[in-house]
């Protein structure tokens, strides 16, 4: 008995499954940590932060404690970024700091409530974030309300072209599949890819052909000036929420130039702060760029400087600039799917037409 109590012990000492087990489960809680904190570098959408804003304005001007208020924000996505912001609060760290480690603020958002909290009360400064963010969210929503029909008119096309030579016996049916089926498969693919250009865009990935690309883009005749007016008045709206918010402008200028989607023109905006930092005003400044979309900005600034109004005005320009950037861009989405169904009515009459010819002088031979 006491050999194979002695043995037993001997085997328990040796039995190597528990260091395995907590090997195994370092490993798997570390991946856990390793994909939370990749979640939480991608950015939340307009309309999420729209909601954060939002809800926090209100329970800030309720008298919430800020903790209490970040814990009772409920989300569709990124809650785990909410627990985090609240086990980083009651840590002390301000909500600015804590919603920045955490991915449930942009940087532009971190410096206005970093600049609204030394000054007293972020509720104000949620609320101004809050409508530009559901702003951006409601272009974005209508721009691809207004481009799903034209992909489907597409995708019914694509069926009905050649259903003509099916019915004429000029093909089979695999080669009327491969002739739809096919075709919408490769479309979808090529939908794909352009979707993940444009998520890698936004979340600002740099790659080898981003630089061509934004040149071409900002060449294109309608398109171009567009996305130059746009992206100008991104800046000076962000500029000015920063000022207002109050931001000092050498701090404000980098990040209303980090706002910016194409790196062509935010390297243009970058270069206002070394021009104001050796002596020159900010209309002096934005005279050497040929990005400001309209030059009547120019104007704004040199007159808001002078009377000290210089936020007040270049949140006027902004707005102004907004609504005539959202018109051209409702109206270029207007036109856009008309001369989609025209072309794609033309192929299908064509193809309609040639179709019924070819049956027609089937039957008579």
């Amino acid at each position: 008995m006491v050999g194979a109590d002695s043995f037993r012990e001997c085997f328990r000492g040796m039995n190597p499954l528990p260091q395995i087990r907590c090997a195994n489960k370092r490993t798997v809680r570390g991946d856990q940590d390793s994909h939370q904190t990749r979640s939480m570098t991608k950015p939340l959408s307009d309309q999420i932060r729209a909601q954060i804003h939002a809800q926090l304005a209100a329970l800030e001007r309720a008298g919430l404690p800020v903790a209490d208020a970040v814990g009772m924000l409920r989300l569709p996505r990124g809650q785990d970024r909410v627990a985090r912001v609240v086990r980083d609060l009651r840590r002390g760290q301000s909500l600015a700091d804590a919603g920045a480690s955490a991915g449930l603020f942009t940087p532009l958002e971190t410096a206005v409530l970093r600049a609204a909290i030394l000054a007293g009360s972020p509720a104000a400064a949620h609320e101004r974030l809050g409508v530009s963010a559901a702003a951006r969210a409601r272009r974005i929503a209508q721009m691809q309300a207004r481009l799903l029909m034209p992909l489907a008119v597409l995708a019914i096309a694509l069926f009905v072209q050649p259903l003509p030579a099916l019915i004429s016996g000029s093909i089979g049916v695999g080669a009327y599949l491969w002739q739809s089926v096919g075709t919408l498969l490769l479309l979808a693919g090529c939908l794909a890819a352009l979707q993940q250009v444009v998520k890698r865009h936004r979340d600002r990935s740099d790659g080898p052909g981003r630089g061509a690309i934004e040149q071409l883009l900002l060449r294109l005749p309608v398109i171009g000036d567009l996305l130059v007016r746009g992206q100008a008045q991104t800046f000076f709206e962000n500029l000015a929420l920063l000022l207002e918010s109050g931001v000092p402008m050498f701090s404000a200028l980098p990040v209303a130039s980090a706002t910016l989607n194409l790196r062509t023109l935010r390297a243009r905006f970058d270069q206002l702060l070394p021009l104001m930092q050796g002596g020159a005003s900010l209309s002096q400044a934005a005279r050497t760029l040929d990005c400001l979309g309209n030059p009547a900005v120019i104007g704004m600034i040199a007159t808001g400087e002078g009377s000290g109004t210089l936020a007040e005005l270049l949140r006027r320009y902004a707005q102004g600039e907004g609504k005539l950037v959202s018109e051209r861009q409702e109206l270029l989405a207007t036109w856009i799917p008309r001369i989609v169904y025209a072309v794609i009515l033309a192929w299908m009459a064509s193809s309609l037409i040639g179709g019924a010819g070819q049956m027609f002088s089937r039957r008579i031979e």
